[in-house]
Parts: C-alpha cells; structure tokens; sequence
C-alpha cells in the first residue's frame, strides 16, 4: 500500500494533457495546482499513517477533510466527475469505500443520505430476487 501511495503522490494528476484527455477544458493554472495541492497532501497524510496500520475511520478522516476544502459547486459536472474518480483512486489504495463521502461532497449530506438508503434498498431487492 505504501509503495503505491508513495507512486501516487508523485503523479499529475490534473495537468493540462490529464484535462484534454478527458475532453475537457483546464480549469485554469491557479485551480489545476490546488486540486493537485489538495491530493497530494491528502495522500501524505494517508502515508503517515499507512505504516502505523491506520484505522479505517482515521483515513475516511483524512479524505473527507481534504475533500471538504474543495467546493463542490466551484466546479462542473464533468470536473467533479473527474476529481471523484482520482479521490476514488486514492480511496481505493488504503481499502476504503468512498461512495458516501463523494455523495456527500458532491450532493450535499441530506441527498448523500437518501442515496445511501436507496442503494440499500436495491440491493435488498436484488438479493431478494436472487434467492427466489
């Protein structure tokens, strides 16, 4: 785990080049190098504490409160699918489920909630369905 934090933390991960591969526009140099800013610190605070056998609820910590310094509505659809999917990336090194905490950034708490509760809902139907 460390070892891929560690790779992570050294990559672009929103360069112009990363942008336009997704068919996107940069948002400009000074909000490129602030999500930069904010992932990398992210990921230094998650190597802290990875060799210590950080506890799962410490790292959701650590991702929501850099997640929270970015606002949701500073930015489009398209760019918040991109930041939740290099967030994503990063959740899924130290073997975390980010999918309430994007919600929540994303969408607000209240919405992140009902979300939460429907896909229970559905994955009790699905269960359901395949036991019968």
């Amino acid at each position: 785990m460390l070892l891929t934090l560690e790779k992570f933390i050294k990559e672009e991960h929103f360069s112009d080049a990363k942008w336009h591969k997704r068919g996107l526009s940069p948002p400009g140099a000074g909000s490129s190098e602030y999500l930069q800013y904010i992932v990398e610190n992210c990921t230094a605070d998650l190597i802290k504490i990875a060799p210590k056998e950080g506890s799962e609820r410490k790292m959701k910590q650590i991702l929501r409160h850099w997640l929270m310094c970015l606002k949701a509505s500073d930015y489009e659809r398209e760019e918040q699918d991109y930041i939740c999917e290099v967030f994503t990336k990063l959740a899924d090194m130290v073997r975390i489920n980010p999918d309430r905490l994007l919600d929540s950034w994303r969408y607000g708490a209240i919405i992140s909630y009902v979300i939460g509760i429907s896909r229970l809902f559905f994955r009790s139907q699905k269960e359901l369905r395949t036991e019968q």
